[in-house]
């Protein structure tokens, strides 16, 4: 089982996307800056299995091409924590 923290980094003006999550199963994403990416700030996805235990807290993602936070595997937030980011726009309710 892969993990990884990110924390205090400035993903700004990328191509396509700030921050890809698709190969670790635990992962803890707080307090970084990801702005004006061509497509997502956050993207989570696609893996396989799908992750278990996201957790993304105090994210700034602002004026991305697409969606600021994108969660493509967890259906409903489910093992996936949202809380205290600050954006515009997410592809799903549960997204904080």
């Amino acid at each position: 089982m892969a993990s990884a923290t990110l924390s205090h980094n400035v993903l700004n003006g990328n191509t396509a996307t700030g921050l890809l999550i698709s190969t670790f199963s635990i992962a803890t994403v707080q307090n970084n800056v990801l702005n004006g990416n061509g497509q997502y700030g956050i993207f989570i996805g696609p893996a396989l299995p799908p992750p278990d235990d996201l957790e993304f807290t105090g994210n700034t993602a602002l004026a991305n091409g697409m969606v600021d936070l994108f969660d493509s595997q967890t259906p409903d937030c489910k093992g996936t924590v949202w809380t205290g980011n600050t954006f515009f726009t997410a592809n799903q309710s549960c997204i904080h």
